[in-house]
């Protein structure tokens, strides 16, 4: 195995009558994959420019000006949960994280490190 005109050495050893070679893993193994592209609706991507500090999803709605159907926005919301763009911030309760999707307004949003990202890759805020 050559990484970076480097050759690191293989472990062959004998199982079970069979020899078996393992390499070691490098850091280009190691290495992230970079994420698929992710691609937002209007909706979406506005929803996400408003969350950029924690929002309430009151002032969310109130302040949508593609959708003003409170259902079509809690599903844009739950799509960006899942996405990783956005994430619930309930500082009240012990895990911050956790929302009720029964009880969606009383709970607030904030964009995640990636969402943040992403605005900035795609021009938008």
């Amino acid at each position: 195995m050559v990484a970076n005109n480097i050759t690191w050495p293989t472990v062959s050893y004998l199982l079970y009558g069979c020899y078996s070679t393992i390499e070691p893993i490098t850091s280009l193994q190691m290495e992230r994959q970079k994420a698929k592209i992710i691609e937002l609706p209007e909706l979406e991507m506005e929803i996400l420019r408003l969350c950029i500090f924690p929002e309430t999803f009151e002032s969310i709605a109130a302040e949508c000006t593609s959708e003003k159907k409170q259902s079509v926005i809690a599903d844009a919301i739950k799509n960006l949960i899942h996405t990783k763009l956005l994430l619930a911030d309930n500082s009240a309760n012990s895990l911050a994280w956790i929302y009720d999707v029964d009880k969606m307004k009383e709970s607030s949003f904030r964009a995640t490190a990636s969402g943040v990202e992403w605005m900035e890759e795609n021009g938008v805020g």
